[in-house]
């Protein structure tokens, strides 16, 4: 009997070690299998920045789902440790350039790269900073106290402007320089001047431009040059033909004599007649569009950020650039 009972028990431990066996070799093949779907999925990518949705079972059935991301040879260490060394930078970047100063991957806001060609500015042609102090748009408020017009940066009229930029054009009259000598005088007449000497220049030539911009039609001896043939063509009047002999005369105090003496009458030349007449339309362009970049990076970048919304507050444009590039 006891024996019969000794047997019963060495069966059933055998049947024991046979079950537990398979139940060992099933978890081990199962957790290899499950470990190496995992790993095929999980380290084929990185994130490309730190929002990871959250991945659940139904997820498995191909990599989890991430809102950005990183291609990575898993067996590419050096790859592996280039991209984690991307998105440090890429975090330390997102302190002083968050991701509301960037539109998409296409794109820095407000640039000339807007598909709306809104932003795509000709360079502003003049810079009080750079000499050009008719161009400082200061307004008197209070009497005796200065500051920028603030029309300048008024985004409630996005499209109406100081015109401080045209205060850097020459004349548009082209009025030659008056003589210091009494004994010589210019005057106007019917839109043409006429000079008792031939060796003026225009007395306004403006502001030196930043640039030979082709629209503004600007070329450098128009600031530079004491020759009146860079900006006239003189026409001599011999005497008596002078159309304005008598005129002379007088302001003149009677130094110059219409029967013996000739005039000489200044006709703007062609090509600084380009400049002068493009000057105003371009400086306005200019201006108008700069005023659109202000007021959409001041309104459209980063419009819920606290304290403070729009760019200045809280995008640094070299870190920008970087992140961007």
């Amino acid at each position: 009997m006891v024996k019969k009972g000794l047997k019963a028990a060495r069966v059933s431990f055998k049947s024991l070690g046979i079950v537990a066996g398979f139940l060992l070799l099933s978890f081990i093949y199962f957790s290899a299998n499950s470990f190496s779907q995992l790993t095929e999925q999980f380290l084929k990518y990185f994130p490309a920045n730190e929002k990871i949705e959250r991945v659940n079972n139904k997820d498995l059935a191909g990599y989890p789902k991430m809102l950005g991301e990183l291609d990575c040879d898993p067996l590419d260490q050096e790859n592996i440790m280039d991209n984690i060394n991307k998105c440090s930078d890429c975090m330390s970047l997102k302190e002083q350039c968050p991701d509301c100063c960037i539109v998409g991957r296409d794109i820095l806001p407000c640039t000339a790269d807007d598909p709306s060609g809104n932003y795509d500015c000709k360079g502003i042609p003049f810079d009080a900073s750079d000499g050009c102090s008719a161009v400082s748009c200061l307004v008197e408020n209070p009497p005796g106290e200065w500051e920028t017009n603030p029309l300048s940066t008024d985004c409630t009229q996005v499209d109406t402007i100081p015109h401080c930029q045209q205060q850097g054009c020459p004349d548009p009259t082209a009025a030659p320089e008056l003589p210091a000598d009494p004994d010589e005088a210019c005057l106007e007449d019917s839109g043409n001047w006429y000079c008792t000497v031939n060796d003026r220049i225009p007395a306004d030539r403006g502001c030196e431009p930043n640039g030979a911009e082709p629209d503004l039609h600007y070329q450098g001896e128009f600031h530079s040059s004491t020759d009146p043939k860079d900006y006239y063509d003189i026409i001599t009047h011999a005497a008596p033909n002078c159309p304005v002999g008598a005129e002379l005369n007088t302001a003149t105090g009677g130094n110059f004599d219409p029967g013996n003496d000739p005039c000489y009458q200044y006709n703007i030349d062609n090509d600084y007649s380009l400049y002068v007449n493009a000057c105003p339309a371009y400086a306005d362009d200019a201006e108008e569009c700069q005023k659109r970049v202000y007021c959409c990076q001041k309104n459209q970048v980063c419009p819920a950020e606290q304290p403070s919304t729009g760019w200045d507050p809280n995008c640094v444009e070299p870190v920008c650039q970087e992140r961007f590039d």
